[in-house]
């Protein structure tokens, strides 16, 4: 029975154990003094009782006994308090306290330091001893309530021993640096490393600083702290002048085992590939003599992370450096299943020349001297070369008669000799169908199960394919062996992620039935794991693009995870795609105000929504006349730029909400906003957003509230005061109280220093009209003419007052005035299409030559 494959070989690299011979949690540079001291040491503490005890948890109760104590002093009570404390750490294994002594201990030593400065409590090596003896233990709970950390940390830095000791700047920065590993914000740790490094150099000419700075760091990651890719790119940085294999071997250790622990956290919300290339580019820069161990290492892991674009790379690496595996000196280092691993390589990426080459160091050997990994590399390559009228299942019958003869305790007749073989006709792009074939005589023949990884490779090779019938023919191959297979714990379920991608792909083909789409989406959803964020984005998107636009909602709705209580909310950033997707979704094409309300809802529910993204769901809601959720998106809005000390919105956007309220006529709305605007201190009350407000009330017909707006707006300097348009809207008002209201403000503009303009004229003669003074309005038109006002006249007025005017006979009449005085103008009004032949009811009362609402938004562009 061979080993199960994964494609190439995995070789884990032994793990780091430390540099430094000692015990767990110690630091590298230890104290100067260890302070193990008997009570005569301390001669100025002679007044205080004497201390028999010796062993930890006597001095633990002793310290325990003595801060319960009310009846000391607290002068005297803090010096014994100091004492015994300073015993105990010396008489604790490694001298350390255990988790469950943190708290106490950090009481304690806040009863000892009431002083501003730690200083005048402890000196510099006392400091030390207290931020080692409470490291060890704790965790990133912790750090929020040992607060004598950060202090104590502080003034250390500022005193002469920290000034003129390297050992104390090292002890010091070695714990500081463990103190904040314990966070998962790995930025800190970035910034304290380069900072402290800077300071050393700059400060104390220190140059060989680097190598203990990374010894520290390899140390801190050797024992319980997880290491990072973050960090140990920045360690590989700095130690790029040094000659130092041991480190650099340490480093290629602790990369993989960061790398793994972020793959496992997320399997694809991480930046390993990325760090992959770079930790590659940075072996490369120190010129390492032999790197041939190292690109094979890294080759490992990138296939079996399925890292192509790195795999790719490697292999050209490793091929220039052994002049595509003919150099002799590199053929000694390829043993059994490097070779194995190397072929199993340059097949996936048709490297036919490397894998020739390499098959001729096999055949260089007897077959007697074969093992294993040699038999799975020749099996493999001769797979690869398979004509389709040639049977694999013979190929497999000879390598088993051979290994038989050479009495070989395996054989090639198990689930993973099938997926072995499988993998090359793959890579050698073998017709489904012979596949397909393969896959049957090799069942028939050794009564074996296939697994997940089985079905995964012929599915994502029909995938790869890319056609309507090869889409449709692996979503029938999933369908046919969905129950034979144990996606969930296979291979540790790493092959949904082809799941994922199989109904990504059905998805995005329109030619393929819905049905059938969602019948593969929901046997792949019973596994319950979510989906990964690019196939959910590509189902979303594709049902979008298809105008299925609720089922995108339903992916949505279905593969987001769901927040625990007192969890924070999702950062938007970590789905960006599938969120801009369905807010260009919502806010542009979706015309189903009801469902828009829920799914907004849902996504403030659930999101983090960075503020820019309100402004059009504001304009969203707007759109669809529904003014009352626009106001509570806007207030969503107002909250989130407090919350993050944004700024507020401005006036344009309480202008675009006035006037797009004002179309709906929405008392509440209206209302709710004039008082907002009152509230907003940082609002600045200008003549727009005033004229914005009165045409707000005179869509409410109350020319009283309009009038309020109006003196406001008065009172103002002239320069930013009333204008033509407030005129406008007080006036437009003012038909609803009565014709005589409208005569005096009209005749009396004066008063206000305002000139009438074409926009107050037409509003004007609207409002004759609406009180049924149609001959009165024609009268006011044909004075203006006879009288010069020529400017008061345009297409607009010549329109409103046609439009207006319900009397056929002063109609008719105004037309034939019309075409004799203004036949310019009237022909274009005609040619337009703008006059109307209403008879019975005026038109838009809420109609006006200003501009129309509008605030500008977020689009979303996407290729």
């Amino acid at each position: 029975m061979l080993r199960r494959s994964y494609g190439i070989l995995y070789r884990r690299i032994p793990t780091y154990n430390g540099i430094f011979t000692k015990l767990p949690n110690m630091l590298i540079y230890p104290l100067k003094n260890n302070y193990l001291h008997n009570m005569n040491n301390f001669s100025h503490y002679s007044t205080l009782p004497s201390i028999d005890t010796n062993t930890p948890t006597e001095y633990y109760f002793e310290l325990q006994n003595t801060f319960k104590n009310t009846s000391m002093s607290p002068k005297i009570k803090a010096k014994r308090l100091k004492v015994l404390l300073i015993h105990l750490i010396n008489s604790l294994p490694n001298g350390e306290f255990p988790h469950k002594n943190l708290p106490f201990i950090n009481s304690v030593i806040n009863f000892i330091d009431q002083t501003p400065n730690p200083l005048d409590s402890f000196n510099s090596n006392e400091i030390l001893l207290m931020l080692n003896s409470v490291l060890g233990a704790m965790t990133l709970t912790d750090v929020r309530y040992i607060d004598f950390f950060p202090r104590f940390y502080n003034a250390l830095r500022n005193t002469n021993d920290y000034l003129n000791d390297e050992s104390i700047r090292l002890q010091l920065f070695e714990i500081f640096i463990n103190y904040i590993l314990l966070s998962t914000n790995r930025d800190n740790v970035i910034k304290v490393i380069n900072a402290f490094i800077n300071e050393e150099i700059e400060n104390h000419n220190n140059i060989n600083i680097n190598e203990k700075v990374v010894e520290i760091l390899i140390e801190a990651f050797s024992n319980e702290i997880k290491p990072d890719t973050a960090t140990i790119i920045l360690l590989m940085e700095i130690i790029q002048n040094l000659n130092n294999e041991k480190i650099s071997n340490n480093l290629i250790s602790l990369f993989f085992k960061a790398a793994d622990e972020e793959i496992s956290e997320s399997f694809e919300d991480n930046l390993v590939n990325e760090r992959l290339i770079k930790f590659i580019n940075l072996m490369e820069q120190k010129k390492i003599t032999n790197p041939f161990d190292s690109y094979v290492e890294i080759l490992y892991f990138a296939t079996k992370n399925n890292y192509n674009d790195v795999s790719n790379q490697l292999l050209e690496k490793l091929g220039k450096l052994t002049n595509q595996f003919t150099n002799d000196n590199y053929s000694k280092l390829i043993q059994n299943d490097i070779l194995y691993a190397l072929l199993s390589s340059s097949l996936k990426f048709q490297k036919s020349l490397y894998a020739q080459n390499l098959i001729n160091i096999l055949k260089s050997i007897d077959e007697s001297q074969y093992v294993e990994y040699d038999w799975m590399s020749l099996i493999q390559y001769e797979s690869y070369n398979l004509n389709e009228n040639e049977s694999p299942l013979e190929l497999v019958k000879k390598f088993n008669e051979k290994l038989l003869s050479l009495d070989k305790d395996y054989e090639f007749a198990d689930t993973d000799s099938y997926n072995l073989i499988l993998e090359s006709l793959i890579w050698s792009k073998k017709s489904f169908k012979f596949i397909e074939k393969f896959r049957k005589n090799f069942q028939d023949e050794f009564n074996v199960p296939i697994d997940s990884k089985s079905i995964a490779l012929i599915i994502n090779y029909l995938i790869s394919i890319n056609s309507n019938d090869s889409i449709e023919i692996a979503g029938n191959y999933f369908m046919k062996f969905k129950d034979n297979v144990d996606w969930e714990n296979d291979y540790e379920g790493i092959y949904m992620i082809t799941l994922f991608n199989l109904v990504a792909n059905i998805w995005k083909h329109p030619k393929l039935d819905w049905s059938f789409k969602l019948e593969i989406y929901e046997n792949v959803k019973r596994y319950e794991y979510l989906f990964n964020k690019d196939s959910i984005y590509l189902m979303m998107k594709s049902a979008i693009d298809q105008n299925e636009g609720v089922f995108a909602i339903k992916i949505l709705l279905d593969q987001i995870p769901e927040l625990k209580k007192d969890q924070p909310k999702l950062n938007v950033s970590k789905y960006q795609k599938i969120f801009d997707c369905i807010y260009d979704y919502l806010t542009t094409k979706s015309l189903d105000n009801e469902l828009n309300k829920r799914v907004y809802k849902y996504l403030t529910d659930y999101f983090q929504i960075p503020y820019d993204y309100y402004p059009y769901f504001v304009k969203m809601f707007i759109d669809n006349n529904d003014p009352q959720m626009a106001l509570i998106v806007f207030a969503n809005m107002k909250k989130q730029s407090k919350e993050l000390k944004l700024p507020p919105p401005n006036e344009e956007f309480y202008v675009y909400l006035l006037k797009s309220f004002s179309k709906f006529k929405d008392e509440d709305a209206i209302f709710k906003l004039h008082l907002a605007i009152k509230m907003d201190l940082s609002i600045n009350l200008d003549i727009k957003l005033l004229n914005s407000l009165m045409e707000a009330y005179s869509s409410l017909d109350d020319p009283f509230k309009t009038r309020d707006v109006f003196n406001l707006s008065f009172s103002l300097p002239k320069e930013i005061g009333t204008n033509n348009e407030s005129a406008y809207w007080m006036l437009k008002s003012l038909k609803f109280a009565t014709l005589d209201h409208v005569n005096d403000f009209y005749n009396n503009l004066s008063t206000y220093e305002i000139l009438p303009d074409s926009n107050l004229f037409a509003e004007y003669l609207i409002a004759n009209c609406y009180f049924e003074q149609f001959r009165t309005a024609f009268d006011k038109l044909i004075i203006a003419e006879e009288n010069g006002d020529h400017h008061l006249i345009n297409e607009y007025v010549l329109k409103t007052l046609h439009n207006n005017c319900l009397h056929d006979g002063v109609r008719n009449e105004l037309k034939e005035y019309c075409m004799e005085k203004f036949p310019v103008q009237w022909e274009n009004l005609v040619k337009s299409g703008q006059l109307e032949n209403n008879k019975l009811d005026y038109p838009d009362l809420l109609a006006n030559p200003y501009d129309k609402p509008h605030i500008d938004v977020k689009l979303i562009s996407d290729k």
